[in-house]
């Protein structure tokens, strides 16, 4: 039997209202995607106290969407009392608690516009529930086609009227009664025909006609939800590498309140995060989404491969607890920001997402709340995520994927972001690269001394690889052996003056003895005053003046400067200064 033929021609029918308030808010279209309309959805059947949502889109051919909840159900008499009067819900006025009676949950739902998400997956849908205990169903059709005539859709606050004339967007036929089990207790919202758009995003047209190429497609579907998140892990932006279906799957994770991956959203594998064992993470208990299968988690998964292998500093995750009294009005908050370099990936993850009730709002806000100052690159290597425990509500505004950003609460909740980033978060930024920088730099040093000690091992003089600057200071050439090496007897240094006339030794008067570079107990050093003016004259800067060294070093192992008067060695080492010059 199928649905349209359960209902038959003696159900009967009611008007479906909503005040010109309401559609002023909603006519243009309240949900963006639709993950945003199916968030609505999913919070419903949060608030009823299901464990457990399963939306089957009838993939591949997308021929009607089904969305099946465990809840506690609804009564026909509260379905027809909701539809009556759209944006009148009285979920909390019906708890004196504020919490959901089983599970003790935070209400998300406010206002009561949820069954209009299905509006915009559908024009026409079906209703089933059941509530524990009862022995019958009841089945309602819903036709909000009237909502997307001219003359509802165009609707605007000020148009005339004092804003509460009541509109019909619809109607509604049902049937009461249908068998069930008393043990049973569910919603199901069947859509028979799910908009030509809907179904246009899920065939991945629009990725097609662009030209990307997504790793899953409806012939090759994900196996499981890790396998999306991995491949969106490594990539620069997650709609380039999914097609449309699976990124409707991703952007659920993003938008309902379900559980992080296994293992949270922080590898401690090949490359630590720190602090990230500090952070206390926020997400549901005793519950999940499953879509066509697929178990739906919170798609976030750090560090990204890129930042593995990155030679910067570890990825380091702040930690946010924030409670305060606003207006008169309790706000608390807690979550992290979480820094890596490069940069974050994938796109769609840079900025900070705040999170009410396990429901994000909207995208990630890559401006990070409007921060006002300019950080450059440090902007894209922030991701954060901000649980509002408390307060922050009365600016959620209709479409719950925005706020108003005049409400105190948003405005406090933003100046204590602004603190953390500005006191805490980039500037170590900064400081952490510089230690990084600097570790890597004595390393370098490190390697290339023993390079050039292996290289060396083979020098008639056998010279450590390091030198040393020496400050500069006179000497008696007599009283010193040529390049300050003491040689063994019966070896007398030489030069070429020396060479030429024959002598034995070298007065000062006449020349003297080199002392640009030398050799003291088997260590090179070089004059402080003699470096200092090649450094200058040449502009060298740091690379260049450590390679004048070392090359200085390579010449004494092979008793270059021992041979050279003064001017000859000042001529050679400016001459190299002006050769490792870059």
């Amino acid at each position: 039997m199928t649905i349209e033929s359960e209902i038959g021609k003696g159900a009967k029918r009611v008007q479906i209202t909503a005040s010109e308030k309401i559609i002023a808010d909603i006519s243009t279209g309240i949900y963006r995607t639709p993950a945003a309309a199916l968030k609505e959805l999913i919070a419903n059947a949060y608030d009823a106290d299901a464990t457990e949502v399963r939306i089957d889109t009838d993939v591949p051919r997308f021929s009607q969407l089904v969305v099946k909840d465990d809840g506690s159900g609804i009564s026909l008499e509260r379905f027809l009392e909701v539809l009556q009067r759209i944006g009148g819900s009285r979920k909390r006025l019906d708890s004196a608690t504020g919490l959901t009676p089983i599970y003790q949950r935070k209400f998300i739902g406010r206002i009561g516009i949820g069954l209009l998400a299905v509006a915009q997956l559908g024009q026409r849908f079906y209703v089933s529930s059941t509530v524990a205990g009862e022995k019958t169903r009841f089945l309602a059709e819903v036709d909000l086609r009237p909502f997307h005539k001219d003359e509802a859709a165009l609707r605007r606050l000020g148009g005339g009227g004092d804003g509460d004339e009541v509109i019909d967007i619809g109607s509604v036929r049902y049937v009461e009664g249908l068998p069930e089990t008393s043990a049973s207790h569910y919603t199901v919202i069947t859509v028979p025909d799910p908009k030509a758009g809907l179904i246009s995003e899920m065939l991945s047209q629009m990725r097609d006609f662009v030209g990307s190429k997504p790793h899953f497609t409806l012939k090759n579907r994900a196996r499981n939800f890790r396998k999306i998140v991995e491949i969106v892990q490594s990539s620069k932006r997650a709609d380039i590498v999914l097609d449309s279906y699976h990124y409707l799957a991703w952007e659920l994770g993003l938008l309902c309140p379900v559980k992080y991956l296994d293992g949270g959203p922080f590898e401690q594998g090949s490359r630590r995060v720190e602090g990230a064992d500090a952070i206390t993470l926020e997400e549901p208990k005793l519950f999940k989404v499953l879509f066509d299968g697929l178990d739906i988690r919170r798609p976030i998964l750090f560090p990204n491969p890129r930042a593995v292998g990155y030679t910067g500093p570890d990825p380091i995750v702040y930690p946010i607890e924030w409670e305060h009294t606003v207006a008169k009005r309790s706000v608390e908050i807690t979550g992290y920001i979480y820094v890596q370099q490069p940069h974050v990936d994938a796109h769609e993850l840079n900025g900070v997402q705040l999170r009410v009730r396990g429901v994000g709002v909207g995208p990630y806000d890559k401006t990070l709340m409007g921060y006002p100052y300019d950080e450059g690159i440090k902007f894209g290597q922030v991701s954060g995520e901000i649980y509002v425990k408390e307060g922050l509500e009365s600016a959620l505004n209709i479409d719950r994927s925005s706020f108003r950003e005049t409400d105190s609460h948003y405005l406090a909740i933003r100046a204590h972001l602004w603190n953390l980033l500005q006191t805490q978060v980039f500037p170590a930024q900064k400081s952490r690269q510089n230690v990084v920088k600097l570790r890597r730099d004595a390393q370098r040093v490190e390697a290339d001394e023993s390079e050039l000690a292996s290289a060396l091992s083979g020098a008639p003089a056998p010279i450590g690889a390091r030198p040393i600057i020496a400050p500069t200071k006179k000497r008696a050439a007599e009283s010193e052996p040529l390049g300050g090496r003491k040689r063994g007897a019966g070896r007398a240094p030489k030069s070429k003056k020396m060479a030429r006339e024959g002598e034995d030794e070298l007065s000062a008067e006449t020349s003297g003895y080199q002392s640009i570079v030398t050799v003291v107990e088997g260590q090179a050093q070089v004059d402080r005053e003699e470096l200092e003016s090649a450094v200058k004259k040449f502009n060298l800067n740091k690379d260049g003046k450590t390679r004048l060294m070392r090359v200085a070093v390579a010449l004494a192992a092979y008793d270059v400067w021992d041979s050279m008067a003064p001017d000859e060695a000042k001529g050679l080492f400016f001459a190299l200064a002006a050769a490792v010059r870059t």
